[in-house]
């Protein structure tokens, strides 16, 4: 047997097996280092294409209601037009009544809720006194006039109403 098949047949040296164990777990390094770079890549897509939608949700989350207002604003257009052309106050004002309606009705769909006041008893999640006045026919804290309309959306206040509120002389 020559010297180069005493070799191959020789078992494999230590230091032989220690350096095929040791490219073994570089390889296995290697698989696991590029695996982790594509879970943190695909997570920065990830983020990434939240926030798009994120952003874009944000930004055309009201198109349905700005789409539901152009007719109303298309009302308001032919009721000034109408107005003008038949130099008519009643005209203007039947036209405005009509459009008011249509846009309580738009905003009502889109979940706005007038709160109604005058005559209930104060509440102060509900009401913003403003005045007070003294009655002698009404209840000590009930409101006696709506200055400014509150709204509530979706049943959370928007705006409080603002109110005069009745006290006892």
């Amino acid at each position: 047997m020559d010297q180069q098949e005493q070799a191959e047949a020789a078992p494999e040296s230590p230091c032989a097996e220690l350096a095929a164990k040791l490219d073994e777990c570089a390889r296995e390094l290697d698989q696991e280092r590029n695996a982790r770079l594509r879970v943190l890549a695909d997570m920065q897509n990830y983020r990434r294409r939240a926030e798009e939608q994120k952003r874009d949700a944000a930004q055309f989350a009201i198109s349905d209601f700005a789409e539901g207002l152009l007719p109303v604003l298309d009302n308001f257009d032919r009721a000034l037009a109408s107005a003008v052309k038949a130099q008519s106050f009643e005209a203007l004002m039947s036209g405005v009544a009509l459009t008011q309606k249509q846009l309580s009705d738009v905003l009502k769909r889109n979940g706005l809720e007038p709160i109604e006041a005058a005559g209930l008893p104060f509440d102060p999640n509900l009401h913003e006194a403003i005045l007070t006045a003294e009655a002698d026919d009404v209840p000590e804290n009930t409101v006696i006039e709506d200055l400014q309309r509150g709204y509530t959306l979706h049943g959370r206040v928007l705006r409080a109403s603002k109110v005069k509120v009745s006290v006892q002389p």
